[in-house]
């Protein structure tokens, strides 16, 4: 299964985050989770800095 999703609010220290993510769920047949992978969209912005 395939999420993708966006937090927006405070890091650890009170600083402003807006983080885009996709997760890819895979699943044992007995359906329990096996693995979660997080992927981070830090944007292009991310790339020029």
């Amino acid at each position: 299964m395939f999420c993708k999703g966006e937090f927006i609010g405070k890091g650890e220290t009170g600083d402003r985050r807006q983080v885009r993510f996709f997760d890819v769920w895979h699943f044992h047949s007995s359906g329990k989770v096996r693995l979660r992978e997080t992927y981070l969209a830090l944007g292009h912005e991310y790339v020029k800095s």
